[in-house]
């Protein structure tokens, strides 16, 4: 009777996280409603000790990361434990000394145990299956823990490349304000022309990057110099500021000033939409929100 309650809840709960992680890991648009709820939740509470403690702002990131796989990794052994609850210890040979009682409701956490040691594919040998479904479908729980710690992994490793990328190009935009600080003045057309079209394409793999590891917004550097929203602001107002001086001289200055305004837009409606909960809305708004999240 037990197994027709336990085996379709743990079945729903391996579902919900299996896909979960699909979405999240293996497509570029969408984030699993776990892993979404998740990583706002540890974002909003971390923000006011980020506020208070300097040092905490870079612990955020690392920090819904392992909360995300964390959760992941209980679902899973959760789900395969109500699933192997039940035929407990009939259905699994038990090596001798353990003492298990033959009423399933005493052997939860025996199940919770052994469904980490099959999903973190240790292989005791202290509690083997002997049905023959179940010889079948414990298998399939090693294969699947072996997955997720591939899957961390990999997600764990393109996150620092993307990462760089964000923060050369905050880095590169301080560098240009402070050279442009000691000259006292503001570029030629060819140089600033070329300066718009250098920081719009990288704006543009920055928002792909975003797009695609959704979970880098929650990274936070110590310095919040390194904050990108006011380098957003001083990039428009280097465009305004040659479309006020220049107009557009040619077509190279009208394309390159054109494209980092859209960037801009682009990158800002993103967030948006995916952090802000904000749907569109005037530019100078949505960088007041992003600084305002992202301080």
């Amino acid at each position: 009777m037990l197994a027709w309650i336990t085996v379709p809840i743990g079945v729903a709960l391996l579902f919900l996280v299996v896909r979960d992680i699909l979405i999240t890991l293996m497509t570029a648009t969408s984030r699993g409603a776990i892993s979404r709820w998740l990583m706002a939740a540890v974002w909003r509470g971390s923000r006011p000790l980020a506020r208070r403690w300097r040092a905490y702002r870079e612990i955020a990131g690392p920090l819904t990361f392992l909360s995300v796989i964390s959760v992941w990794t209980a679902m899973i052994v959760l789900g395969w434990a109500l699933i192997y609850w039940p035929f407990l210890p009939d259905e699994f040979l038990v090596d001798f000394g353990l003492d298990l009682e033959r009423e399933s409701a005493g052997n939860f956490v025996t199940s919770i145990y052994f469904s980490m040691v099959v999903l973190a594919t240790l292989g005791f040998g202290d509690i083997v299956p002997s049905g023959e479904v179940l010889r079948l479908l414990v298998p399939l729980e090693g294969l699947l823990g072996f997955g997720l710690l591939t899957a961390s992994i990999s997600w764990f490793l393109s996150i620092f490349p993307a990462l760089s990328r964000r923060r050369r190009l905050v880095h590169q935009i301080a560098l240009v304000r402070d050279a442009e600080a000691v000259l006292d003045e503001r570029w030629d057309a060819e140089t600033i022309a070329a300066l718009l079209g250098s920081f719009s394409t990288e704006l543009i793999d920055i928002r792909s990057d975003q797009i695609q590891f959704p979970v880098i917004y929650y990274f936070r550097d110590a310095d919040p110099a390194a904050n990108l929203a006011p380098s957003l602001r001083y990039l428009l107002d280097m465009a305004d500021w040659a479309r006020d001086q220049y107009g557009d001289a040619g077509k190279s200055m009208f394309l390159h000033r054109h494209m980092l305004h859209r960037a801009v837009n682009d990158y800002l409606e993103t967030v948006a939409a995916q952090f802000l909960d904000r749907d569109g809305g005037d530019t100078a708004a949505l960088l007041d929100a992003l600084a305002d999240d992202r301080t």
